[in-house]
């Protein structure tokens, strides 16, 4: 993150290729940037935390689970309205998760924790990051101007409760001294997915595009796990997972047809108010020629 921060102040401070024009106030940056910097953080640290016990394959499943979440989030904040076709793909969801869970073979209850803890920190994040880039309308790049001192804030708070003794045992400080070409690599990388796959896709789309790319991405991160890692995907974990993308797919739909059905309603309404318009317009005429008229009868009696 202290790597993004960074390159989002060459790109924008040094280089000048993106802009900087929006005006942070102290109110706006404790009250939304930190934040939304908090369950950014607490997403990257769960997530991270959950691979150290599960498979790779598992934790891409178990993020099928992210959709539900930012869909609960969007009910908290009343950017949607539950229906019951929504709830529907939910429970679908739920159900394949839960037999993807059921069918591993190496559980483990806290990693398990750790990744649920991580999709809900995901979906606040997701929601939180749409109002913040309409709020101000900042640019995809000039955001983490702000956004990443923030999360630097926060995951070091992180890893002072959580991981420093271990960082400390394992010599992790030795070894970022030792090969900092591959970890400066890794900053570049956050920076490009952190800007170009996550605040360009929200700016330009929306949070539900981005979750979908993100389920096409692990889709293909559990075949690569299954056939490059070799690690064990049972009959039952496929099958869970199966379900949880036919539940994913059927919100696509309601949520596109629920898209479609709003828009129509929006040209009727926008049609209608254009009629009444034209109408009251034609009864000013007429009233107009009605009062020429009565004047032109008066000047001549």
């Amino acid at each position: 993150m202290a790597g993004t921060t960074a390159f989002s102040f060459l790109a924008c401070v040094v280089l000048r290729i993106a802009p900087c024009t929006a005006t942070v106030s102290p109110y706006f940056f404790f009250t939304r940037i930190l934040s939304t910097a908090l369950f950014t953080a607490l997403s990257f640290q769960a997530g991270n935390t959950a691979y150290l016990y599960l498979s790779v394959a598992f934790v891409q499943m178990l993020k099928a689970f992210t959709p539900v979440s930012t869909m609960l989030c969007a009910f908290l904040f009343r950017l949607e309205r539950p229906s019951a076709r929504l709830v529907a793909t939910v429970c679908c969801i739920c159900v394949g998760v839960c037999a993807s869970s059921l069918g591993e073979l190496n559980f483990s209850a806290f990693g398990v924790l750790a990744m649920l803890v991580s999709v809900a920190a995901e979906g606040l994040r997701i929601v939180m990051m749409q109002h913040l880039l309409a709020s101000k309308q900042f640019h995809p790049i000039e955001v983490w101007l702000y956004l990443g001192p923030a999360c630097c804030i926060w995951l070091t708070v992180l890893i002072g409760v959580f991981e420093v003794h271990q960082i400390q045992d394992v010599h992790g400080w030795a070894a970022l001294a030792a090969h900092p070409w591959p970890f400066g690599f890794a900053a570049l990388a956050g920076f490009a997915v952190n800007v170009l796959a996550t605040m360009c896709v929200i700016k330009l789309a929306s949070a539900l595009t981005l979750k979908v790319l993100g389920v096409c991405k692990d889709v293909g991160l559990v075949t690569f796990s299954a056939v490059m890692l070799r690690e064990h995907v049972t009959g039952l974990q496929l099958a869970g997972y199966g379900v949880s993308l036919l539940g994913f797919g059927c919100y696509n739909y309601v949520k596109a047809a629920d898209a479609s059905v709003a828009h129509h309603q929006d040209l009727a309404a926008a049609d209608g108010a254009g009629r009444q318009q034209q109408q009251q317009h034609q009864q000013q005429q007429q009233q107009q020629q009605q009062q020429q008229q009565q004047q032109q009868q008066q000047q001549s009696g």
